[in-house]
């Protein structure tokens, strides 16, 4: 079999055709707002998507508050506790 020869201007570029019209508003406004041409706006759109695929997921709030927990010494956790009893009165109010 001969291998396919395909010319060098090919290798390097190629056009995109929008077909969705949705999508291509979306793209023409980008650019826009942005103030540089369609390409160069899908170019940051696609690079921003990809770097926050690559970051870590956003931990929620009760395992953070449970990093904060676990890593405290019983001197930090008597501490919290300690102004935790400043803020409210004995029948559980706000002093």
């Amino acid at each position: 079999m001969v291998p396919l020869r395909v010319p060098r201007v090919y290798t390097r570029f190629m056009s995109l055709n929008v077909k969705n019209a949705d999508t291509l508003s979306l793209i023409t406004a980008l650019a826009t707002r942005l103030k540089t041409t369609k390409v160069q706006a899908i170019n940051d759109a696609v690079a921003m998507r990809l770097q926050s695929l690559d970051r870590p997921a956003r931990p929620d709030v009760d395992s953070l508050l449970e990093a904060i927990w676990t890593d405290q010494t019983p001197a930090d956790r008597q501490a919290v506790q300690d102004r935790m009893a400043e803020l409210y009165d004995e029948k559980g109010l706000l002093a």
